[in-house]
């Protein structure tokens, strides 16, 4: 499989060009999808795990998530990201809490010591790593971690890639053949700013994801088979698109096995349920039941044992 040419990681740490920050921004803020599951989920979590607890949250983007924790009583928030920009943002979100405190740093070498933390959050953290980053991003958090320390980890789905996503509302031949008029418009190994001019008009599609073959030619993927561990893909939302990796779900599973942290629990945010509350608040933008039957993520809860257990 072909690499795009974005597709390294040190062309990642502004993922969207030269305006990316304030792309990323304005993307989570028109972005109600991922709100809409994750945040139900993830409320759990953060009323049972966090109050008056160490609490990391790595990747940490804009700081949403550090705001949460904040806000569900943990006792201090560390947080880290590799882009300044968005630790700036970051600490913007979070600067009514004294006990929240985000710097710039990378997963393979987190800013802390050994044992610090009770609770980790990682996020759609990994769909940006490489295969080696994401190694070292499961053995960081087992080091930081400590013993009887949790975490949940949020990935992508592996059947996320097997079909697009379509309004209610949208005819699928039709999205379709926007789709194709829209691949034909890109190069061979595009980059970003070619990639999302091409795309930036298709707002019928809530999500797709899309590969380059061997030549550098850019086609939709609609069967994860194609795909192997690491490759490189591109992700459509709505509002804007962005380079990601891919990752089989057992794969990921072995991976942070391998770390020495345990799996608790899997959790599928993407219910039925939540896709009809999301219907009925989101009368604009009304999501198909392939939301659910292709799920954009699972929420990993993981732990590291307590010594001699």
């Amino acid at each position: 499989m072909a690499e795009f040419e974005t597709s390294g990681y040190s062309n990642r740490i502004d993922l969207y060009g030269s305006d990316g920050v304030k792309s990323y921004d304005k993307y989570c803020e028109k972005e109600p999808v991922i709100q809409a599951f994750l945040c139900p989920a993830m409320e759990e979590f953060l009323k049972s795990e966090v109050p008056g607890k160490k609490v990391l949250d790595i990747g940490c983007g804009d700081g949403y998530w550090s705001y949460q924790a904040a806000r569900y009583g943990a006792k201090s928030i560390d947080g880290f990201d590799v882009q300044e920009k968005m630790v700036t943002l970051a600490r913007q979100a979070t600067s009514q809490f004294n006990m929240v405190n985000i710097k710039v740093g990378d997963v393979m070498d987190m800013p802390y010591g050994d044992e610090t933390f009770d609770v980790a959050m990682s996020l759609y953290v990994t769909c940006n790593l490489d295969r080696e980053r994401l190694s070292k991003h499961f053995k960081e958090l087992y080091r930081v971690l400590k013993p009887g320390g949790k975490a949940v980890i949020v990935n992508l789905a592996e059947k996320s890639v097997d079909k697009m996503y379509l309004t209610v509302r949208g005819d699928e031949v039709v999205v379709k053949g926007k789709i194709n008029k829209s691949l034909k418009q890109l190069p061979k190994h595009p980059t970003v700013s070619q990639v999302n001019k091409a795309f930036q008009g298709l707002q019928e599609v809530t999500k797709m994801f899309f590969a380059a073959d061997d030549d550098g030619d850019v086609y939709q993927v609609e069967d994860a088979s194609r795909l192997s561990n690491g490759d490189s893909i591109w992700s459509k939302t709505k509002f804007l698109t962005f380079p990601n990796f891919f990752y089989r779900d057992q794969f990921m599973l072995d991976s942070v096995i391998i770390a020495g942290l345990s799996i608790d629990q899997i959790d599928d945010i993407y219910t039925e349920e939540r896709m009809v509350l999301y219907n009925q608040t989101h009368p604009e933008s009304q999501l198909s039941k392939s939301v659910v039957d292709h799920p954009l993520a699972y929420i990993h809860h993981v732990s590291k044992a307590l010594p001699n257990c």
